[in-house]
């Protein structure tokens, strides 16, 4: 149960972030600023990730026991998913750029 409840907590965090992303992406008039922020958006989804998988292993390193599955196929399936959301999100935020 504890599971689940973190694997939303990951997701809607990410969601959360990135709709105050997308609405400063839609805001962004320079080109070059804009790139910069995709950039600095795909860096942070890496490093975002990162952290949970860090603290995955200190936790186990502690007892702490979280069944994320065989070589944590969770955090990666949840990884996949918001990069999914991340690509629609930069695109969406694209299009609907004023």
């Amino acid at each position: 149960m504890r599971e689940v409840l973190v694997s939303i907590l990951i997701v809607s965090l990410f969601i959360i972030g990135s709709y105050f992303l997308h609405n400063y992406l839609r805001k962004i008039t320079s080109k070059v600023w804009l790139i910069i922020v995709i950039i600095l958006y795909l860096i942070s989804f890496g490093l975002y990730f990162e952290i949970f998988n860090q603290a995955h292993n200190y936790l186990r390193s502690k007892g702490i026991y979280f069944e994320f599955g065989h070589s944590s196929i969770i955090l990666m399936e949840l990884m996949m998913l918001c990069l999914v959301i991340a690509i629609v999100n930069i695109i969406w935020a694209l299009v609907k750029r004023k």
